[in-house]
């Protein structure tokens, strides 16, 4: 497969859901809950996937995650790079068609979060909590909820104290709930060529709900994340299966240059290969473009001092 037929297959793809768990997803203009999920100190950990491979559903990513070995950010780094791995620069128009190629597989952090909606009479909906999978700029609109120095004042929180200030978004009996808004393209004043999600926190407090046992009944039905069944994990060899998978389908023409891409692609590491990393590390953000949680919050800490 030429690098042509690989991009032209990349743009063809649609992006794809976990197979596994009960996931929400916004679909117009909704006042949700969130809540944090039992037996984790972060209540908006990252979680990295490879998008966009063959026909596969989002791949787990064992580096970013768990600090192992993963072909596919191996795969990501080297189409990157402006020279290929005899050293040689990439013509401009190949060193393009990669760098394309690049953002669509490198590794992208979502954030689970359970969650309930609110129906027209306020209440939940239902009695047992979903999981939202949100983008890392959604969860950084959602933690923008609890440095508002109104919000923190009603709930008596200090402002530089970040563990009680998120007690604005998950407290059950009396924190705040969240305004979403979903406008695609041309529609709600959204002049992008994407679907923009916007949220906002309400401006007084309230509790999950006012039936006790319904309120009970939503808190008891959240699992601890691993045990939800939202991701499934995937080891090295699993994803070094995809690749090879990936690199291999295709339609009849990218068949026949399948040599000439294993020559290209297939049988040689990219060049300096990162070290094994532990996972959410800024070493490792820095590696995949993007930036954690962990140190926007820090910043938001700092900034409201």
């Amino acid at each position: 497969m030429d690098i042509n037929a690989l991009r032209d297959r990349l743009n063809k793809l649609n992006n794809k859901t976990s197979k596994g768990g009960d996931l929400w997803k916004p679909k117009d203009e909704h006042t949700v809950r969130l809540l944090r999920a039992p037996g984790s100190d972060n209540p908006l950990p990252e979680t990295y996937f490879h998008n966009d491979v063959g026909d596969e559903f989002p791949i787990y990513c064992p580096k970013m995650n768990d600090g192992d070995e993963c072909k596919l950010c191996e795969f990501a780094e080297l189409l990157k790079q402006w020279k290929n791995p005899e050293g040689q620069d990439k013509p401009e128009a190949e060193r393009k068609a990669d760098w394309e190629i690049f953002k669509k597989i490198q590794a992208k952090a979502r954030v689970y979060v359970p969650m309930v909606e609110r129906g027209a009479d306020g209440e939940p909906t239902s009695d047992k909590a979903q999981w939202w999978s949100m983008t890392p700029n959604q969860a950084g609109q959602a933690l923008e909820v609890c440095f508002d120095g109104d919000r923190l004042e009603e709930l008596g929180i200090v402002k530089d104290d970040a563990e009680n200030a998120l007690k604005i978004l998950f407290d059950p009996t009396k924190g705040y709930d969240i305004n979403v808004s979903y406008a695609k393209p041309g529609e709600k004043g959204n002049n992008k060529s994407f679907t923009i999600i916007t949220l906002k926190g309400r401006i007084k407090p309230s509790p999950l709900s006012k039936n006790e046992a319904k309120a009970k009944a939503i808190l008891a039905s959240i699992k601890p994340f691993k045990e939800s069944g939202i991701i499934t994990k995937t080891t090295s060899e699993e994803v070094e299966k995809h690749l090879k998978k990936f690199l291999n389908s295709g339609g009849s023409e990218a068949k026949a240059d399948n040599g000439k891409d294993k020559e290209k692609y297939g049988d040689k590491p990219a060049a300096k290969a990162e070290e094994k990393a532990p996972a959410n590390t800024k070493e490792n953000t820095k590696l995949s473009g993007t930036r954690s949680l962990d140190d926007a919050f820090g910043d938001m800490l700092a900034d409201k001092k």
